[in-house]
């Protein structure tokens, strides 16, 4: 489990990091939260789904989870077995042309603060193995106490991928919202049987049809719309 703690001058002055050479942090996820943003290039070479965001937090993300409404994350899909990133060799390379923004910017994250006015704390997962206090690491600050370049860059990645992420909720709340979100239950054939899995969510490509001309341009004005397209 991560040790995520934030990056403040007081902890990280005299630390630098080492810059992660494998994906072994990825081995056991068989999902990946994606944007929108990223389906233009996800899509060409990983599976596309959504998955239900119920049972994932303890306290509700949003009025549509505090009124029991459904809400859904834009994934990709890694593995079919739990545990198991089948795009993870055993030396750690990753085995796609694509990879995921949250895999390039590990091991650092932007993470909710208690304030009410949504600032987010930059943090980093201290159990990743890359934090060092050798000369040839990266330094977290430079000598007037600022963010070095390397993570003031990094920062404006994960900022920029949290707006995304933000504007890919709204468009899979507009794609639940007009029924076009099913489930996806993919048949598995193994030499003990068949079992189903479950747990993945799809486009509905007869609804996504029969809407009508409001119905798309309302998709097509959000983002909804290649969301979909792409998925499917």
């Amino acid at each position: 489990m991560a040790n995520i703690q934030a990056i403040t001058r007081e902890h990280f002055t005299d630390k630098r990091w080492l810059r992660p050479n494998s994906y072994h942090f990825a081995a056991g996820d068989t999902v990946c939260r994606l944007s929108a943003q990223e389906l233009s290039k996800a899509a060409m070479s990983l599976p596309i789904a959504f998955m239900s965001n119920s049972g994932q937090s303890s306290k509700p993300e949003n009025k549509e989870e505090e009124s029991g409404k459904e809400s859904y994350s834009l994934v990709s899909v890694q593995g079919l077995e739990a545990g198991k990133n089948l795009f993870v060799a055993p030396d750690g390379r990753w085995l796609n042309r694509y990879i995921p923004a949250l895999y390039r910017s590990y091991p650092f994250f932007l993470v909710d603060t208690d304030s009410s006015d949504e600032r987010q704390a930059l943090c980093i997962d201290e159990d990743s193995g890359v934090i060092t206090e050798d000369e040839e690491g990266e330094l977290f600050f430079v000598d007037e106490g600022e963010l070095s370049p390397q993570i003031t860059q990094t920062l404006q990645f994960l900022t920029q991928s949290s707006a995304n992420f933000k504007s890919t909720a709204k468009a899979c709340e507009i794609l639940s919202n007009h029924q076009l979100i099913k489930p996806w239950e993919i048949k598995l054939k193994h030499q003990e049987g068949e079992h189903t899995l479950k747990g993945l969510f799809c486009i509905d490509e007869a609804a996504l049809n029969a809407l009508d001309g409001d119905a798309l341009k309302e998709l097509q004005n959000s983002g909804a719309l290649s969301t979909a397209v792409c998925q499917l």
